[in-house]
């Protein structure tokens, strides 16, 4: 049975390398139904499931690893995605801060900036970017404007506008939209005297 599932796993590995994710989830499938223990398969499905954003699905088989290695922190962190993407927002958070005090990983920053977001805790998305920046300073890659937006606003939100500008100014999506928000946060600036 080891030797069946390792094919699969195998298989599904080099389908994933081909960019095949829909053959390469029927792989790792086949690897689980041989093993439904098997390590590699439970991640690797769950990965693939996680991109597809079927979170519940991705959840079960993240959960499933977990029992036997409780402190990996990259499952946890995916235990986390996982949870936000079903809207489970508190125990995503946890998830997530268990993940960052496992070992700080630049990406469970950003989800837990998100998820604070989410849960209308604007100094809590603050503090998870801020910490995540002095972790990985390039957090929110340029092209993400979404995150940059949403970042910038909670630091609006909390009356520090240049911040706001700061995050906002990294975007290469410049709309004017995104022109009119950043001249509202100039205009709040407070003036020298």
């Amino acid at each position: 049975e080891y030797h069946t599932a390792s094919i699969f796993n195998l298989l599904g590995a080099l389908l994933t390398d081909r960019r095949e994710f829909g053959s390469a989830a029927t792989a790792f499938s086949r690897a689980l139904e041989v093993d439904p223990e098997d390590r590699q398969a439970n991640i690797e499905l769950g990965g693939l499931l996680l991109a597809v954003s079927k979170g519940a699905e991705a959840e079960t088989h993240f959960s499933k690893i977990l029992v036997a290695s409780p402190n990996d922190p990259e499952l946890v962190f995916k235990l986390g995605v996982a949870q936000m993407l079903q809207n489970k927002l508190t125990e995503a958070r946890d998830s997530l801060q268990r993940s960052i005090d496992l070992q700080p990983i630049p990406a469970a920053y950003l989800y837990l900036a998100r998820t604070e977001l989410i849960l209308g805790n604007v100094e809590g998305a603050i503090a998870a970017y801020e910490a995540g920046i002095k972790l990985h300073p390039a957090l929110i890659p340029p092209s993400q404007t979404d995150d940059l937006i949403a970042i910038a606003a909670a630091y609006g939100s909390a009356g520090r506008f240049a911040e706001a500008i700061e995050v906002l100014s990294q975007t290469t999506n410049r709309t004017a939209e995104i022109e009119k928000q950043l001249d509202d946060y100039r205009n709040k600036l407070p003036t020298a005297q």
